[in-house]
Formats: structure tokens, sequence, C-alpha cells
């Protein structure tokens, strides 16, 4: 996009705005154009906040405000990276309330920053900072009411289905971690702030929160509700084990081999194949990496491989360690026994 010069009017609509007395304070200007801006928004039937339209500072709004158009304008657009092509159309979102400040410095206007702060339509970084604290002091109660929970209702929610408990610890954790506040903690987080924007951006930070991309990486207020998830997973996987529910893919496959012990008639079916694999078998060969029915000499291979790998030694661990060497020896007698004879 072409540059337009500073005193051609970029859109070729609007009569040319008279320079701005510098003596003039321009405070009640600003506010009233904040107040346009920012200052639709509407509370549903369960008393959350939301924008009544996208809540954007541009230049069209600019405009068609009491504010002096050149100055500000001109101050607006350079504030853009032109090498990227950014439009001059470009808008600041809530996210980027604090740059209105920092524009608004770079124009030379006369106003009183104070009551831009106090005015409750724009949201600040110490704005920000309140509802991260908060939320991370709703997401700690939450995680104190699983330590504290009676332990029939620990071994119900420890106890995978259809997987592995690794897997399902992480799922229960995950959820832990971005499940929504509920209704009573998010009219606290309202209740600190004055106007219906500032509770509208509120709200959009603690949706923002409850979901995965957000925890990729948190803001810092966040990092003492991720060590004591750490913290919280660690203490579920210990109590389930002393609950005697499945925390590991070795307890797992150990407590289906104990039911085909004690009823042989409820057994996995035997696939298709010569050496008739059971499900219990097959999940031998995938803890070795190998598809089912693999040769011995493939088995062999491959477990000095994963050995090498998953040895103490090496890093890696007891658990792991010994699922391999159980699922090596239950293939050798269980699925190539006839075969080691013949050798």
């Amino acid at each position: 996009m072409k540059e337009p010069r500073p005193d051609q009017d970029p859109f070729g609509t609007l009569p040319p705005t008279p320079p701005p007395d510098e003596r003039e304070d321009q405070t009640a200007h600003i506010l009233e154009f904040l107040q346009t801006a920012h200052g639709a928004t509407r509370v549903d039937d369960k008393g959350d906040w939301f924008y009544d339209t996208v809540s954007a500072i541009s230049i069209h709004l600019l405009l068609k405000s009491r504010l002096p158009g050149p100055p500000l304008l001109w101050a607006w657009y350079g504030s853009f990276d032109r090498q990227r092509g950014e439009s001059i159309y470009q808008s600041l979102t809530p996210q980027q309330d604090p740059q209105i400040l920092e524009i608004l410095g770079e124009t030379g206007l006369r106003y009183n920053e104070e009551s831009l702060r106090r005015s409750g339509l724009l949201f600040l970084e110490s704005d920000r900072r309140l509802v991260y604290d908060l939320l991370a002091d709703f997401l700690l109660m939450r995680l104190d009411e699983v330590e504290t929970q009676t332990e029939d209702r620990l071994t119900q929610m420890l106890t995978p289905k259809d997987t592995w408990s690794e897997k399902h610890l992480a799922r229960v954790v995950h959820t832990l971690q971005t499940a929504p506040l509920g209704s009573l903690q998010r009219q606290a987080v309202y209740q600190e702030f004055s106007t219906g924007y500032q509770k509208a951006t509120a709200r959009h930070l603690m949706d923002m929160a409850a979901t995965e991309p957000f925890w990729i990486e948190p803001p810092p207020p966040f990092d003492r509700v991720e060590r004591r998830l750490i913290s919280l997973a660690r203490f579920l996987g210990q109590k389930a084990h002393r609950l005697g529910v499945y925390v590991s893919k070795m307890d797992y496959e150990g407590n289906t081999r104990r039911r085909t012990w004690e009823n042989p008639r409820k057994a996995g079916r035997h696939r298709t194949g010569t050496r008739g694999i059971t499900l219990e078998q097959e999940a031998h060969f995938l803890t070795l990496g190998l598809p089912p029915g693999a040769s011995l000499s493939q088995v062999k291979n491959a477990y000095r491989q994963k050995v090498k790998q998953h040895h103490p030694d090496q890093g890696g661990t007891v658990q792991d360690f010994l699922s391999l060497q159980e699922a090596y020896e239950l293939l050798l007698t269980q699925v190539y026994r006839s075969d080691r004879e013949e050798e």
C-alpha cells in the first residue's frame, strides 16, 4: 500500500481536521472516544459479560471522534510495521490496550493520563495481572479439593477405562487444568472491576485460560499452578498404587493375565494366524515396537535395542525396563517356545 503524505486525508472522504490547540486539554475528548470504542458491552442471563460488538480501536473510530485527527491518525499509522504491509485500517484489540497510552504519548496532545487509567475504558497490565492472580488462586483451590477427596472418589477418578493409566492420569490433570471456572468464581472476578468493558475483557481472559493453547506457554502468574500440577500428578500416581488401581502398563497387563488365569473362558480371543496371537500377546509385541507375529529374530533384535535405550543407567525408568523384560520373556515362553526348542 502506498504510504499517504501527512498532509493528505488517506480516506479522501472527510474534510481535513483543523490542527489542535496545543494549550487545550484533550482528556474529555479522549474519554469520549474510548467510551464510543469500548463502552458497548452486555451481560447475559448467567451474569457473564461480553462485548456487544468487537471492541477494537480503529482509525475509522478515530476519524469519527472529536479528537484532533491528523496528530493521532499519523501516530497510529506509524505504530504499525509498514515493512510487513499492515493496513492503515489496522485495529487495536483489547489485548493491546496498553499500546493506546503509548500512541497517545507520541501525539503531543495535552491530557491527564491518570484520568484515562481510572476511567475503566482501558484494560491495562495491572488489570490483566489481577485476573491471572485470581484465576491461579481458584485453580489452586480446585487442586486442594482433589487431594482431600475420599478414597472412593479418588478410586473412581483414577481407574482408567480401556487405556494405560499414564495417559489416564495425564487426562485427569489436563481436565483439572482447563475446566472452566464456576459461576460463583466468575462473579468473584467481575466484582474486582467497575466497568462493563473491564468485566467483558476479564471474561475473555477466563475463557482463554480454559483452553489447551493457553497452557502451552502460560503467563508467569501460573508458574505456581504448573508446579502444583506436577506435584498433584505425582500424588495421584502414588495414591492410585496404594488404592490398587492400575497406574502402569505393566500393572494393567498383569491384571489382564490374572483375569485370564482366573477365568480362561474370558481370555482374549485368538487372532487369525499361524501362531494364534492373543490380545495380551499383541500388547507384548507393541511394547517391543513390533507388529504382532514378528519373527523370533526380530523379537530378539528389538529387545536388545530397547533394553539399551531404556536401561536405567542410560536415563530410562525402572518401570519401562521391567516392562520390556517381561514382554520379552513372555513372548519367548508363550509364542516362541517351539522355535527355541528347535534351535
